[in-house]
């Protein structure tokens, strides 16, 4: 009987320190949710590149809220962005030569706090990194490198070490153009070249994962991936019968199209992030006109950024959410066809006072993290 008693009570205790430390809990996931969803100020980071006035070289930048920062003197740009602890990292590529009539020698790597770090792999032709990710201690950078038949072999550096995806000696070009680490498992978003057909998917953890498509005969494509819950998302392209590229992105291998598949009209779905139960894809639509306009899809819901002139051409490059803000950057083109560098949040559209011209990717990524205590 005294066995029983004691018994009770110590399932009694174990209840009321259970209780508690879900209070406790609570408070603090409570406390720590006011502070991410509040107005809490917030540094923006914008990568990309720009032309300068004195050499007309692009070169490659990043925008600290607004603020640019020039990474490079060398022809160069920013191909992805990433914060980690403080660390700002930006991989791209510089670009050397002439080496000979044919081509340039193209350096890949990334800058961590402005520092250049080349990475190197299969051998002395091109590399490229389109994208970055850091987990943890780790950093993660996908792309390609040219093997000794300058074919395109998709591959990922982790800390500096190349990783090959497909075989060194493949024939047939592939290449990873997104990066995405959760818990363990490294996600890369791309595609491989089918018989001539650009066909997208995914590596996971070295094994290839193909993707449906609107028409087995048109070329599709992976632009970004965000894994959460253990559901893996990509978003981009899938072109129909009649060519059209169709916005679409793909949830566990489903595609889930974000206009019609007949569609006559191009999109694309250049960006992709998962908040809670929301998925949110970045891009653009074609208007009557032929020209791109901003956009961004909410759970398959289109919404329409206005951009800076009406007439001219508008696209979202990188979309992020954070709290209850969505910031989507991008650019517009003015009336003399310059693009106009800035983002949009939750809808207005912020300029920054910086014009790329002729036709490059002026933005590329967008990163936003609370900002320190104290700045």
């Amino acid at each position: 009987m005294k066995q029983f008693i004691f018994y009770k009570q110590k399932v009694f205790f174990y209840l009321i320190a259970v209780f508690l430390l879900l209070i406790i809990s609570c408070m603090g996931s409570s406390k720590s949710d006011d502070i991410y969803l509040s107005n809490a100020p917030v540094d923006i980071y914008i990568g990309g590149s720009f032309y300068t006035n004195s050499s007309n070289r692009r070169v490659a930048v990043y925008y600290k809220n607004g603020e640019v920062v020039p990474l490079s003197t060398k022809y160069s740009y920013v191909s992805s962005i990433a914060i980690s602890g403080g660390d700002v990292y930006a991989s791209g590529s510089i670009i050397f030569g002439p080496l000979t009539q044919d081509g340039y020698d193209i350096s890949a790597g990334y800058w961590k706090n402005g520092k250049w770090v080349k990475l190197s792999a299969l051998s002395k032709y091109d590399s490229v990194v389109h994208s970055i990710f850091v987990s943890g201690n780790d950093v993660y950078a996908g792309g390609y490198s040219k093997n000794r038949l300058e074919v395109m072999i998709a591959g990922y550096w982790k800390n500096q070490k190349w990783v090959s995806l497909v075989p060194v000696n493949s024939k047939y070009n592939s290449e990873v153009r997104t990066i995405f680490v959760f818990d363990d498992d490294v996600y890369a978003g791309g595609y491989k070249d089918n018989a001539g057909v650009i066909m997208p998917g995914y590596w996971k953890n070295g094994e290839w994962a193909a993707l449906p498509v609107f028409s087995e005969k048109k070329h599709a494509g992976v632009h970004s991936m965000f894994v959460f819950e253990n559901n893996a998302y990509a978003s981009g392209y899938s072109r129909n019968n009649l060519g059209a590229a169709i916005a679409c992105y793909w949830k566990n291998g489903e595609i889930i199209p974000l206009l019609p598949p007949d569609s006559k009209y191009r999109s694309n779905g250049a960006s992709i992030f998962v908040s809670g139960k929301d998925v949110y894809v970045g891009g653009y639509t074609e208007n009557d006109s032929g020209n791109v306009m901003a956009c961004y899809w909410k759970n398959g819901k289109l919404i329409k950024l206005t951009p800076a002139d009406n007439t001219r051409s508008s696209e979202v490059t990188s979309i992020f959410v954070f709290g209850k803000d969505v910031y989507a950057a991008g650019y517009c083109r003015d009336s003399s066809w310059e693009s106009v560098v800035g983002y949009w949040k939750n809808g207005k559209w912020i300029g920054f006072n910086a014009k790329r011209k002729n036709w490059d990717m002026p933005v590329t990524s967008i990163a936003v993290v609370p900002r320190p205590a104290g700045q």
